[in-house]
């Protein structure tokens, strides 16, 4: 037998065990275990047939449960990871423990546990340790020894979140109502109010160590397919335009897996995962798919993400039950108006008379390089502000931006290759801007560490006269159809560079001296451009664009991988080229082996025959993925997507057709937003959706 590890922590496993006794029920029948339960109902929190809670999952439920209500973030409940009704027991960390002192106790009572289910499974059953007893206690009566040798290798430590989940009930008043809205306009049900709770507990400026952000949690390549995510915005840090996405997403996923506990699983292993889990099941059923799919990235976070939603929604509807009374925050009353033209933070802040770090807190979506003033605030940018913040109308007070501060262009950007004995400090001074804007500018966390080669975004510095002035740079027209005239101007040089004759853009200005003019000085550049001393024009529209799904790798409901019996569907932009390039071996090999011949393109939804006698499957998978990613990643770094239509099939159509010539999108994008279709045989009246994609930034499109 071998003796507990840990000393002093396996000892407090003990005490803690011990302590949680007095707490725990244990059932009886068949498959009783002695839990730690929190002796909830069972009961749903409303008759909701979207919102299924299989049996099989009741005790995964109530596991997420007594995390999110009973067990503190300073504590964590050691468990089996198959069978979360099999918890060991609580391990407490000491008050103000470091992340390095908190992995060494928890290594430690995991150990503790591992020892003492190897100890039992060798059959010892008599002179058992406290700790031995415990988690022998903690399986079914009767459970057999080759149990407990797999359970060795399964124990887990989960943290408490119910400190933090009560932080989040209190945030969740200030942006629930917004929520709610967003979800409806979707048609996403309510109930789905609640996911935040399980991705961020409500905190819009929560980070994952993998690089999620937000309020809901969205990683970067899904957030571009939905979002501004650049170096001058982060729509993932506004909880505004994050929540219109969030229900974007979710009613993109509903669509494609069939039901909302599926739909509810893809927002965490993504809408193609799920898919291929229902393929490789046979099954749409979410106990099923939990129970029997085995596929490498469909680990502990994806098979407990139904039931933590489950949890987190029963206490969401009711959380005077877990919590006691606690009012939650009130909402933020906030007046929206969009930006005509790109703006100078600074010279906003100015203009409105607000604080500056007031406009901040209220859209944290615009970067550090927006407020370094290494780029303006962006043109169509929704900007919020308090109402009690501004004497008038926030609309109003936009209008009245001087036209100096409107621009038609935003700030270019300028490439530097880092030479050795460069320092950011000397790179600063050379081009006339500071060590805070190339940061910002370059997202770098430290100063000293760049390297030779690295090349280095800067701020506009293309002539030395605007280095002293950023907020005015040559060429840039104001976004109003009026330019403002600059030391050094000439009448005939304006017109040049605006593409207009002299006489023209005096006529327009009523100059009877083309030689009269002088700094500061607005001219007009249109007929239909405001006078520069009248009111400015500009019409202001609803905030708020809902930026309809996007099925990007990680919601691509593609299958890219390899079938059991060694073949693949053909996708679009596939040539057996890419796939002999993938495999390390010539294309005539595949060619002879699949019975193809010639160089013309493979019909797509085809299967083909592999070779993996140079490479494995799982090479292969990557290489395909990372293809497509790159490919998409392309794409959706030029183009958004704005809204979708429906269009049905007409005879002599096909998708490729449809996507290349009548739509004017990738046929990948095409087959993504209607993954049920053959695309070898499209049936006359088949009704098809399609997305309106335009350039990022361009707002005077619709789509194509």
């Amino acid at each position: 037998m071998h003796p507990p590890r840990g000393g002093a922590n396996a000892k407090s496993l003990v005490r803690a065990a011990n302590r949680l006794r007095n707490l725990s029920m244990k059932r009886s029948g068949k498959l009783a275990v002695a839990i730690l339960a929190l002796g909830l109902a069972s009961e749903a929190t409303s008759a909701d047939d979207r919102f299924p809670e299989p049996e099989a999952l009741r005790p995964s439920v109530e596991f997420w449960l007594r995390i999110y209500s009973e067990v503190p973030t300073h504590a964590g409940l050691l468990h089996d990871t198959e069978h979360l009704d099999v918890v060991y027991g609580l391990v407490e960390y000491p008050k103000g423990a470091g992340h390095k002192e908190r992995e060494r106790i928890s290594t430690s009572a995991r150990e503790t546990v591992e020892n003492a289910l190897r100890d039992l499974s060798r059959g010892q059953r008599a002179n058992l340790t406290p700790t031995q007893k415990r988690v022998l206690e903690s399986w079914p009566e009767g459970v057999r020894s080759e149990t407990l040798a797999g359970a060795a290798s399964r124990v887990r430590l989960q943290s408490g979140q119910s400190d933090r989940f009560q932080a989040g009930l209190a945030r969740s008043g200030r942006w629930r109502p917004y929520i709610h809205k967003a979800l409806d306009e979707a048609g996403v049900p309510a109930a789905l109010v609640a996911l935040p709770h399980v991705e961020s507990s409500f905190n819009p400026e929560a980070r994952s160590r993998l690089g999620a952000t937000g309020l809901w949690q969205f990683t970067r390549p899904t957030a571009r397919r939905f979002m501004r995510v650049d170096h001058v915005m982060d729509e993932r840090l506004d909880p505004y335009a994050s929540s219109v996405a969030a229900a974007q997403l979710l009613a993109h996923n509903r669509k494609v897996t069939g039901t909302w506990p599926l739909a509810i699983t893809a927002y965490n292993h993504g809408a193609g995962g799920v898919r291929r889990a229902m393929s490789r099941t046979g099954s749409s059923d979410i106990a099923v798919i939990i129970e029997k799919y085995d596929g490498p990235a469909f680990g502990f976070a994806s098979r407990n993400f139904y039931a933590e939603f489950l949890a987190a929604r029963r206490i969401d509807a009711d959380p005077e039950k877990y919590f006691g009374k606690q009012p939650p925050s009130p909402p933020i009353e906030l007046e929206t108006a969009r930006l005509e033209g790109w703006v100078p933070a600074k010279a906003l802040v100015g203009h409105l008379g607000v604080d500056e770090d007031l406009v901040r807190r209220s859209n944290p979506a615009l970067l550090e390089t927006v407020w370094a003033g290494a780029k303006h605030v962006p043109k169509d940018y929704v900007l919020r502000l308090p109402r009690s913040a501004i004497d008038e109308p926030l609309e109003s007070a936009l209008k009245s931006l001087p036209d100096r501060f409107v621009y038609a262009k935003q700030i270019p950007d300028l490439q530097y290759t880092v030479a050795r004995g460069d320092a950011l400090s000397r790179i600063a001074a050379r081009y006339g801007v500071t060590q805070r804007q190339l940061i910002a500018l370059n997202g770098l966390r430290n100063a000293n560490h760049i390297r030779i080669g690295q090349r280095l975004t800067l701020p506009f510095a293309q002539d030395p006269k605007d280095l002293a002035d950023l907020d005015s740079y040559r060429g840039a027209r104001t976004a109003r159809g009026l330019y403002r005239v600059r030391p050094g101007d000439t009448l005939s040089e304006i017109a040049i560079r605006h593409d207009l004759p002299v006489a023209e853009l005096a006529r327009l200005n009523g100059l009877a001296n083309q030689n009269r003019i002088h700094p500061g000085q607005s001219l007009r550049l249109s007929a239909s451009a405001p006078k520069p001393a009248g009111d400015n024009a500009g019409d202001l529209v609803d905030p708020g664009v809902a930026a309809p799904p996007s099925a990007g790798l990680e919601g691509d409901p593609t299958d890219y991988t390899v079938a059991p019996d060694g073949t693949i569907e053909v996708q679009a932009t596939e040539t057996l080229g890419h796939y002999a390039e993938w495999l390390g071996i010539p294309t005539d090999d595949l060619r002879q082996r699949n019975g193809s011949s010639g160089h013309g393109q493979l019909e797509i939804g085809r299967r083909v025959q592999l070779d993996f006698r140079e490479v494995s499957r799982d090479d292969f998978e990557k290489k395909r993925l990372e293809h497509h990613r790159a490919l998409q990643r392309a794409f959706f770094e030029r183009y958004e997507i704005v809204s979708t239509r429906t269009h049905r099939a007409r005879r002599g159509e096909s998708l490729w057709w449809l996507a290349e010539k009548h739509f004017g999108i990738p046929l990948w994008l095409l087959r993504q937003y209607n993954p049920g279709l053959d695309g070898q045989n499209l049936r006359v009246g088949t009704s098809l959706t399609a997305p309106r994609v335009r350039p990022h930034g361009d707002r005077s499109q619709t789509g194509q």
